[in-house]
């Protein structure tokens, strides 16, 4: 009877520690999966970032009517279009409201945009976008003062 019972013990023991395998077996799956995951989320989020560019355009003055306002201009683009769900336009006076704006020309070092919006509240409704391209002469390379505030003179 003793043999039995110990038999009976190490046929329960192996069983636990089978099960206590298993389940150590699985987490180690859940956990892989879960850092698959984030690693698969977190190289998306970097690539998109890496393909889009930002230029913000302060003070630019915007005449609606008799109203003169100072608009900020936040402008996501990918190279080919204006990001409009992650573009923005902030402007002052916050009165009078509901204006609009179309076709409103702003011009950067890198591109020139044409934009239609909304003031008061304020929504970019559309967008397009021409980047400029700057060529040098063989054998050069354009350089910029940094004191310029990251611009380049007209004549470069």
């Amino acid at each position: 009877q003793v043999s039995v019972g110990r038999q009976s013990a190490d046929i329960s023991s192996n069983i636990s520690s089978e099960c206590q395998y298993i389940l150590s077996s699985q987490k180690t799956k859940t956990n892989m999966k879960l850092f698959s995951t984030i690693l698969v989320l977190v190289c998306y989020v970097s690539c998109i970032s890496a393909v889009s560019e930002t230029e913000k355009i302060k003070g630019v003055s915007v005449k609606v009517g008799k109203t003169k306002f100072s608009c900020t201009f936040t402008l996501v683009n990918d190279g080919a279009a204006v990001l409009l769900s992650d573009s923005k336009v902030a402007c002052t006076p916050n009165k009078p409201t509901k204006k609009k704006v179309n076709n409103f020309a702003v011009s950067t070092d890198k591109a020139d945009y044409k934009l239609s919006f909304k003031i008061n509240p304020e929504q970019l409704t559309s967008a397009t976008i021409e980047l400029k391209t700057v060529t040098c002469d063989p054998g050069f390379t354009r350089v910029c003062p940094s004191g310029a505030a990251g611009a380049c003179p007209g004549d470069m």
